[in-house]
């Protein structure tokens, strides 16, 4: 078995699989809580995930 790490951008630290899923919580819910649980659901910091919340749009696709 080998596992795989996700990749991770280097700018943010933040892994691809924890941008999409903060996309996807983004889209319903608050912005806080959206990090929180994406941060509980995925390992990453619930710091670092709200600041791409609070990044301007083109830096922070949705649709990853």
């Amino acid at each position: 078995l080998i596992a795989s790490h996700p990749e991770t951008d280097p700018d943010t630290g933040v892994s691809e699989e924890a941008r999409r899923v903060l996309g996807v919580l983004t889209a319903e819910l608050p912005p806080s809580q959206a990090a929180k649980l994406a941060a509980a659901i995925t390992g990453a910091k619930r710091k670092q995930l709200y600041e791409l919340i609070a990044e301007p749009v083109e830096k922070f696709d949705k649709n990853q």
